[in-house]
């Protein structure tokens, strides 16, 4: 299953990321041709790609399936990150009940998508994100209003909290793959951004900061710690 789901993954990406120009997208959206052109790419890539030249459902699908959710993002008024994600989330989806249909037999999926190894993985990296976010926004409230009365408000709106977010991804895999010196160059990298783009920041907000990144690293550092400890205590059966 791994093999022909990565080739219709692969078709996916040539049609939507590669062979797609920003001309084309924008043809898509002014007349009824182009949409129907780039669906049947996709189903000719896909067919290509899998090379099972008799299941002729492959073409079809992929080709009938692309065209519908390309038809109902063009259709929308916006177009922004959150209706992207739900376009490519669609096409996954397809992707893998096709896949999943071509083996024809089902017992030979061995995906083990829940064992007790993948979930401790998945709990970890769940919490490091909007769990942590609120724990470290609580716990520095106090200090925040003053802070933020001091340096005024020409920060992007939750900036922070998607820097953290993805600081705390990053040390939770450094951790994980016990790669600890590169903790030590993120907040080393850190500090020297920080320090370059504003050394006249003030001394309150600079505190503020300095007490929520710490949090983050020391709670994202335990986590990681946990996660390595329970995941060797999994028996391999």
């Amino acid at each position: 299953m791994t093999i022909i789901l990565v080739k219709l993954l692969l078709a996916h990406i040539l049609t939507d990321f590669i062979f797609q120009t920003d001309n084309l997208v924008v043809q898509k959206r002014q007349n009824r041709i182009s949409p129907i052109i780039h669906s049947v790419i996709a189903g000719l890539l896909a067919y290509l790609l899998v090379a099972q030249w008799s299941c002729h459902e492959i073409f079809w699908v992929t080709a009938i399936s692309h065209y519908i959710i390309d038809f109902w993002k063009i259709n929308q008024k916006k177009d922004n990150f959150k209706l992207f994600l739900i376009d490519q989330g669609l096409h996954g989806l397809v992707i893998l009940l096709l896949s999943i249909w071509l083996i024809k037999d089902i017992s030979e999926i061995n995906l083990n998508v829940f064992s007790e190894k993948n979930l401790l993985y998945l709990t970890a990296f769940i919490t490091v994100t909007k769990p942590y976010s609120v724990i470290i926004q609580k716990f520095t409230q106090k200090w925040q209003s003053e802070a933020h009365k001091e340096a005024g408000s020409d920060n992007l709106e939750k900036a922070g909290e998607y820097i953290g977010i993805f600081e705390r991804i990053l040390v939770l895999l450094f951790v994980i793959f016990q790669q600890y010196p590169a903790i030590g160059f993120l907040i080393t990298a850190k500090s020297i951004l920080r320090f370059s783009s504003n050394n006249k920041e003030p001394r309150k907000q600079t505190e503020y900061i300095l007490i929520g990144t710490f949090l983050s690293f020391t709670l994202t550092i335990i986590t990681g710690l946990l996660l390595n400890h329970l995941i060797g205590q999994i028996r391999i059966p």
